[in-house]
């Protein structure tokens, strides 16, 4: 009878402990959208495939998104008249954007994620037929791994594949201490080869998703360089998908601080705040420098151009204000 016990409860232990399955209800779907902030080409100094598991804690607290580059990102019916030559799609990812209008479709069969098009409207890449990417669901620990040909016209020219690792679930902490839970880590690899150039190219990112679905929580995009990424952050509250109050525009509505002079030229004071830290950033996402409880800051030998300072306060807020060095 011990041993039978002993058996059941390493039963409902492990059931406790499992993860679940990576589906398509946790993907991105009609209705579904949100504002994204994004730095450009941004050092990331994790070691991204080391740092995930089950009931990992991601923290990336630290990133600081540039008010100056956003995307508006809608999943919705289709609208947009690039969209009319697919007709088979049923999703179109519409993002409005200061570098111009993207439009990519999709739609589901059998449930196997299918890829119409992708890019800017007028410079957009489709695939006829379309890209099968991935087929759902994937458990936890698990693979989809799928190979589809790439036709132009009635040749194919080539083909990718696209390998989509489901290896983590935990918890996410992003700037304004916005913590996610119930977030799948997943890492996306496409490789695509040419069979005209005989060339292969390799895409890989690192996706948080939230559990029911809604616009990706946050985006690392490999570009090709050392430790590079393009990182990509929505502002989605903690209820899901519709667009929610600024998780990483830091601003409280009890305290702020004000920069003098600005522009500046050999120095800037901040003021009206009880300061512990400032750092400050340009707007390619690289920190320029960190101080402790200083309130005077010399920006001398700062090249001209934007900048954001974040100045955390005794009061545990977060602000954020912008600055032009002269």
């Amino acid at each position: 009878m011990k041993n039978v016990l002993s058996i059941a409860l390493l039963l409902l232990s492990g059931s406790l402990l499992a993860q679940p399955d990576f589906t398509k209800n946790d993907m991105p779907d009609i209705g579904d959208q949100d504002t994204i902030l994004y730095l450009t080409y941004h050092a990331i100094t994790n070691d991204l495939d080391a740092e995930t598991g089950n009931g990992y804690n991601w923290d990336f607290s630290d990133l600081m998104f540039n008010l100056g580059f956003y995307e508006t990102d809608s999943f919705r019916t289709k609208q947009h008249p690039v969209s009319s030559t697919h007709p088979t799609a049923t999703i179109e990812e519409f993002r409005q954007g200061s570098a111009g209008q993207f439009v990519s479709l999709f739609s589901y069969r059998n449930d196997t994620l299918f890829q119409h098009r992708t890019g800017g409207v007028s410079s957009g890449t489709s695939f006829n037929p379309p890209l099968a990417s991935i087929v759902y669901p994937i458990g936890f620990n698990q693979s989809s791994d799928v190979t589809a040909p790439i036709f132009v016209g009635a040749n194919q020219v080539g083909e990718r594949r696209t390998t989509t690792d489901y290896d983590g679930f935990g918890t996410l902490k992003m700037p304004g201490n916005t913590n996610y839970s119930n977030v799948f880590r997943i890492k996306k690899v496409e490789v695509d080869t040419n069979y005209i150039l005989k060339s292969t190219t390799t895409y890989t990112q690192y996706i948080w998703y939230k559990q029911g679905g809604g616009v990706p929580i946050l985006r690392l995009l490999y570009s090709g360089a050392s430790n590079l990424y393009f990182v990509y952050g929505n502002k989605t509250s903690e209820g899901g998908g519709a667009p929610g109050p600024s998780a990483l525009v830091s601003t409280p509505s009890n305290e702020s601080i004000d920069l003098f002079p600005n522009p500046a030229k050999t120095w800037l004071q901040v003021t009206g705040g009880d300061l512990e830290k400032v750092e400050i950033w340009d707007q390619s996402g690289r920190k320029m420098e960190t101080q402790w409880q200083a309130d005077k800051i010399s920006v001398e030998d700062y090249p001209q151009g934007v900048y954001f300072l974040r100045a955390s306060l005794s009061s545990g807020q977060l602000v954020q204000k912008r600055f032009i060095k002269n």
